[in-house]
């Protein structure tokens, strides 16, 4: 039976009150990879946004940027233990 892992791929930053997957102050920061290393992608559900824009004030920067660390630590943890499993 093969090995199972779990790893966070995204996260949401809301306000509290608000529905965090599709309420207006969600902003999802998530990890994307495609094989030419990760980058972090920020999107916003609220529906008076532009097509491609994202708002948000100095405090939720300070919790985007904290998720943004735990996501690309977690993903270069998991990567690199798959690395290592593939050595062996």
């Amino acid at each position: 039976m093969a090995k199972l892992r779990s790893v966070a791929t995204a996260v949401t930053v809301f306000h509290e009150g608000d529905n965090p997957v599709y309420g207006d102050t969600a902003t999802i920061i998530s990890i994307d990879d495609q094989a030419a290393g990760p980058f972090l992608r920020v999107r916003q559900t609220a529906d008076h946004l532009g097509h491609g824009e994202v708002v948000f004030d100095a405090d939720e920067l300070e919790y985007i940027m904290k998720a943004a660390h735990y996501l690309m630590q977690g993903y270069e943890a998991a990567t690199k233990q798959t690395e290592r499993d593939s050595d062996n």
